[in-house]
């Protein structure tokens, strides 16, 4: 019995093992499960116009030179709205130093969306897609993070909720890139 739970272990520390090798070799899973993108790996940069919630646009071409987290989530969504205290303080610490949260709502009935922001206090720009939005393509669940750089190119993926702490670490290294010309 004991050697059958040992080969079991061993197993499964060979399996943890090779996951952690390919996330560590693998820009593109890194991306998405790891740590952020070297920044000749980055693709983009990336760009966008939305309608707002409010009947405005946004551009992220006009957020080049900032840091900009797009934020995937729906009025529906639990760990959204769990996550959404921590995105709206991250919002308030970081604004003045160039970083910029857009939130992507992904709610079919859209009614629900307004109440949601005045309840939760958000404090950035809400868009609604319209059809085909190409920087969602990979959105498979919800809430998913993009964290773009000043350039415009994708840095980090986020699946799930977003750990305060680590975002935090993610935006500083951003924030202290320059933005090449």
């Amino acid at each position: 019995m004991l050697k059958r739970v040992w080969n079991i272990g061993i197993w499964a520390l060979l399996a943890a093992a090779v996951v952690l090798a390919l996330v560590a070799w693998s820009p593109s899973l890194r991306l998405r499960f790891g740590s952020i993108r070297d920044a000749a790996e980055r693709g983009g940069p990336n760009d966008f116009t939305l309608p707002t919630l409010d009947g405005r646009s946004f551009s992220l071409a006009e957020h080049r030179g900032q840091v900009v987290l797009v934020n995937f989530w729906a009025t529906w969504c639990p760990p959204c709205r769990v996550e959404t205290p921590d995105l709206v303080a991250l919002q308030s610490d970081y604004a003045s130093r160039g970083f910029q949260i857009v939130g992507v709502n992904m709610d079919e009935d859209r009614g629900n969306v307004g109440p949601f922001v005045r309840q939760y206090r958000l404090n950035y720009p809400v868009v609604l897609p319209n059809g085909s939005f190409p920087l969602a393509n990979g959105v498979d669940a919800l809430p998913t993070s993009i964290l773009i750089d000043r350039n415009g190119r994708v840095a980090r993926r986020y699946v799930g909720m977003i750990s305060e702490a680590a975002i935090r670490a993610d935006i500083d290294k951003l924030l202290a890139e320059r933005k090449s010309h």
